[in-house]
């Protein structure tokens, strides 16, 4: 299974005043926004 950030993929979903047709455009900022593809930066210790 793979997630995804929405803003990423389909950010006119998320923000009506993007238009459809830059959805590939925006979708590529946020994702640049936010590191995707960079692996997570959550710093939590997991207890057992």
């Amino acid at each position: 299974m793979r997630y995804v950030c929405g803003m990423s993929v389909c950010p006119d979903r998320y923000l009506r005043i993007i238009p459809r047709r830059l959805r590939e455009f925006f979708g590529k900022f946020f994702a640049s926004r936010i590191a995707a593809g960079t692996g997570c930066d959550f710093d939590a210790d997991v207890l057992n």
